[in-house]
């Protein structure tokens, strides 16, 4: 039960940090305008710097020496996850599929597992790194692919920026230099800066989300109970159940059957409601979609994580 209670208080504190987000907007301490603006920094300035600041850090090919086959473990997931979420979009109203289809496979694959990983282990737990290199090649698919999933923009011209974006950036440059021996050059004092400008990329989103939901619920008013109730059931414990029982009948090594489970059981990424505007797609489903998987999850990703222990141990991963 302690895993439960642990974990639940990780889910617990971003949601509080998003719903004082809520509330910054709500009182006018924060402009809406300035969102588009802090959502810039944290995904282009504070994200970078965490990932590298991690790698830097925490990276030892010594110790992981098949690190290589975590981005190839991450593809495997995605593509059951895109079957998956074909399959359970027919569940949904034709007009939100596309919604609900992008909200199930674009997760929010950093920050809910990082803020979960630190919570129920430590900073410096080699869970951090092995989350890093499973997600490697996230950034770039999401920008790539977000717009297949919708009609209107299936041909829009994807800029090289988006997939060469600061994220991978980051990880490819702190990759190369810890393989190469280079990264013991890198100044302790730039270590630290990046760390210290890492920590604010969690918060900044969370509270970006907050004050994103609350302009989009006051704008467009009506709030689609029915199927945000089957978009939270297909992504929080269908999506979760299926990854749980994979990993427990397959021979998947722990830490990375522990990932996949996490992966599964984590909400829709935050900016995927900017994204779904920028493809044509209506936003504000998309924000209901996130706004009730993450109410959801404050129960269900504790749920989840309990269940791993009991079924398959977090021993060895302390």
């Amino acid at each position: 039960m302690q895993i439960f209670i642990t974990t639940f208080e990780a889910v617990a504190a971003l949601l509080l940090i998003g719903l004082t987000g809520f509330f910054l907007i709500i009182r006018k301490v924060i402009p809406e305008k300035a969102i588009s603006v802090l959502a810039t920094i944290a995904v282009d300035v504070a994200l970078p710097a965490l990932v590298f600041s991690k790698i830097i850090t925490s990276f030892n090919p010594e110790d992981m020496p098949d690190w290589w086959t975590r981005p190839l473990w991450w593809a495997g997931f995605m593509i059951a996850g895109i079957i998956a979420a074909f399959l359970l979009s027919f569940a949904a109203k034709k007009s939100f599929r596309e919604e609900f289809r992008s909200g199930l496979v674009f997760n929010n694959a950093v920050f809910f597992p990082l803020a979960i990983i630190t919570g129920v282990f430590s900073d410096e737990n080699p869970l951090v790194t092995e989350l890093f290199l499973f997600t490697l090649l996230f950034p770039p698919f999401y920008f790539a692919a977000v717009n297949l999933f919708f009609h209107g923009s299936r041909n829009a011209k994807i800029p090289l920026s988006k997939i060469f974006n600061p994220v991978l950036i980051a990880t490819l440059i702190a990759l190369t230099l810890v393989l190469t021996g280079l990264a013991e050059f890198v100044p302790q004092f730039a270590v630290h800066a990046l760390k210290l400008t890492g920590r604010t990329a969690a918060p900044l989103l969370m509270m970006i989300l907050g004050g994103s939901i609350y302009i989009d619920f006051r704008d467009k008013g009506e709030f689609k109970l029915a199927e945000s109730v089957k978009f939270t059931i297909a992504k929080n414990i269908i999506f979760p159940l299926i990854a749980l029982a994979a990993v427990f009948f397959l021979n998947i090594p722990k830490p990375v059957g522990f990932m996949i489970v996490l992966q599964a059981a984590v909400p829709p990424i935050t900016s995927l409601s900017v994204m779904t505007e920028r493809c044509g797609g209506e936003r504000h489903i998309t924000n209901q979609f996130i706004f009730t998987s993450f109410m959801a999850s404050i129960i269900t990703i504790p749920a989840f994580i309990m269940l791993y222990d009991l079924l398959i141990g977090l021993n060895g991963m302390e």
